[in-house]
């Protein structure tokens, strides 16, 4: 048997078990007393369709918010402007030619992302976000979206150590500041 088969094999066996162990505990628990009698109102099918069709006035009830996993592996982010300005300095002659990395001082995690967008976040351990990734890696005619799961497998944080010294360059958003620039801008973006 391969070495990915086994760890599969293994995977899909710790699921199995958690979720057969959850059930057990959840409707294992003591049933409700039966009471003697209940009082029941009858009601007539037009009296329940109104009950049903409820208030034409009553107010919008807000969507449900997002849940978003985190497997709490760290990423960075740069603003535009940032980017800009150490081109620029490349452009001006700064630094030695090649490659610099860039990114906003600090580190975010998805529950970071999630709180900047009034979300919800749930910890996942790693397990289960390599699980997952795993998954929608193997099944056919997933959608692209579902490649970001592996790109939260891997933290993302940049040394920005050389940009810093040779270019003589420093953000001006940190990577938290960026994130509440990009969701402020996205949600002005969906009002027009």
């Amino acid at each position: 048997m391969g070495r990915r088969m086994r760890a599969g094999l293994t995977i899909s066996a710790v699921g199995h078990l958690a979720l057969l162990v959850w059930g057990l505990v959840t409707f294992a628990s003591k049933p409700f007393a039966a009471a003697e009698s209940v009082a029941v109102d009858m009601i007539s099918d037009a009296e329940f369709s109104q009950i049903m069709a409820g208030s034409k006035t009553a107010p919008r009830a807000d969507a449900p918010k997002p849940v978003v996993p985190d497997p709490g592996v760290p990423f960075q982010l740069v603003h535009h402007d940032d980017v800009a300005a150490a081109m620029r300095a490349a452009v001006q002659g700064r630094g030695s030619p090649g490659v610099y990395n860039l990114a906003g001082d600090g580190r975010l995690t998805m529950s970071d992302l999630a709180d900047a967008l009034g979300w919800y976040s749930i910890p996942v351990p790693d397990l289960g976000a390599a699980a997952a990734a795993e998954l929608t890696a193997r099944l056919p005619f997933m959608p692209p979206e579902a490649a970001w799961l592996q790109a939260f497998r891997v933290p993302v944080l940049m040394d920005t150590a050389k940009a810093k010294r040779e270019l003589t360059w420093r953000p001006k958003y940190t990577s938290r500041g960026t994130l509440d620039w990009m969701v402020a801008a996205a949600r002005d973006e969906q009002r027009y």
